[in-house]
Order: structure tokens, then sequence, then C-alpha cells
């Protein structure tokens, strides 16, 4: 009797063993699913993204915009040195960014950071369009004929009255007239990047301007101005690419003059 009662009590631990065996295997299995699955549905979104340039319908869209919001992003580096550039604003703030050429061969490429939402010039470019950001989205914009290449300048549309913050760290040099389209009078800054001494950052239609020439600029904090609103006098390239025409700022990197 006791020997079948030996027996039984095996066998019921091999019975007990099988079945946690068989538990464990089943939520393997359905562990393995769901991580795929998640996989599955982050890929999608990411591909979602960049098919659709960034921020302007669909959940995935504005589920990033809402949470970037607040961020000044970064939106272009150089490649030639340790440069990022951040955006004049938060995100919230920004309404568009468009690239042209600059009117100065000493001006460097900046490559741009997010998605790219239209190409004009892919035949004047010298950079790699290729980022994984999501944002922020920018443009391409048509020729100009100038020598330089389609990303030295970066115009950064923003709603008129936003604070110019800083897009870099450095010493504010030349704050000087500039006259633009050979009509307009401007001013332009002029920053030397900290630990860039052979570097020039250039910025063009800031009005109301905080900062003069010996101030230390802090990326993201230090306010500039605003922007300046030509909107009363004349139509911009971004106008086209932007709806509705805003305010913008003008940025670009430049080789020192000789003897700067």
């Amino acid at each position: 009797m006791n020997a079948v009662k030996e027996h039984m009590r095996i066998w019921s631990l091999y019975w007990l063993l099988g079945a946690v065996l068989l538990i464990i295997v089943i939520l393997g299995v359905w562990g393995i699913k769901t991580a795929v699955d998640a996989v599955a549905v982050s890929r999608a979104a990411s591909q979602d993204v960049a098919l659709k340039g960034g921020v302007g319908s669909g959940t995935v869209e504005k589920s990033l915009e809402k949470r970037a919001g607040a961020l000044i992003l970064p939106f272009a580096t150089v490649a030639e040195f340790n440069l990022t550039l951040y955006l004049p604003a938060p995100y919230k703030n920004i309404r568009g960014i468009g690239y042209h050429e600059s009117s100065h061969t000493r001006a460097y490429s900046m490559t741009p950071i997010g998605q790219l939402l239209k190409n004009d010039n892919p035949w004047d470019l010298d950079v790699e369009l290729n980022s994984v950001a999501p944002l922020p989205t920018y443009n391409i914009m048509v020729s100009r004929g100038e020598y330089a290449y389609g990303t030295t300048v970066a115009d950064i549309a923003m709603d008129p009255g936003t604070p110019v913050r800083a897009p870099i760290s450095g010493t504010v040099i030349k704050i000087e007239p500039k006259v633009i389209y050979d009509e307009y009078e401007d001013l332009q800054i002029e920053v030397i990047p900290d630990g860039l001494p052979d570097v020039r950052v250039a910025f063009l239609h800031i009005d109301n301007i905080k900062i003069k020439p010996g101030d230390h600029l802090t990326q993201g904090k230090t306010i500039m101005g605003i922007p300046r609103d030509w909107r009363p006098y004349f139509a911009s390239e971004l106008d086209d690419y932007i709806k509705p025409p805003m305010p913008h700022v003008h940025v670009q990197v430049n080789r020192p003059e000789p003897g700067q």
C-alpha cells in the first residue's frame, strides 16, 4: 500500500512539474509575441513620421509636436567642426525652416537635423539629408543662382514678437548695418562660438536688439531681440513654403573675413 502511495505521489509531482513547465512556455511565447508586436508598432510609427515628413497630420506627428513644443531643438550641424545650432525659440513658436544658398562663398554648408519636407534644389547640395530625428521639419528652397551650396543659409520662421534666443553660445564681436536686396536696411550680428575662434555665425532680420559687442551669449537663454517683420515691405522666398507667411531669422556660419 505504501508503495502504491509513493508511486502516485511521484506521478503527481511529475504532472505538477509538467503543468508548471507548460505555463512557463505559454507565458514565454506570449511575451515574445508582445515584444515583437511592440517593435512592429514602433517601426510603423517611425516609418509614418519619415514618410509624412514629421509634424503635419496624424496621431504620431501631433504627439511628437506636443511633446517637443516647449523644447529648443537642434536644427543643424557643421561637418567641418563640432558645432551644433539650435532653434532660436521653443518648437511651439517655430513655423518652419527653409535652407538656401548664401551670397557669400565663405559660408559653410549646414547639415540639417530632422525630416525633409521638400527639396527644390537637389543639384546644389554637398551634405547628406538622412537625419533620423523626426523633428524639426525643413525645406530646401529653390536655387537663387548663387555660387554657395544650398544649405549655407537657414531661414527660420517664427511667430511675430517671439523672443529670439541665442542658437549657440559665444561672444558677440560685431553688430553692423546691412543692406538687403539693395534697398532695405537691416543689422547683421556676428558671433564667435565658444571654442571656435576661426568661425563666425551671422544673424540677420533681428529687431529690438538686446545685445551688444562684447556680450557673451548662452545658447537657449540669452535673448537677442525679436524677428524683424519684413512682410509689409516684400515677400520672402520662405513665404512659398510656410503658410501663412511669418517673420524669419537668417542664420549662416562663415569663415572669417581676411584680417579678422
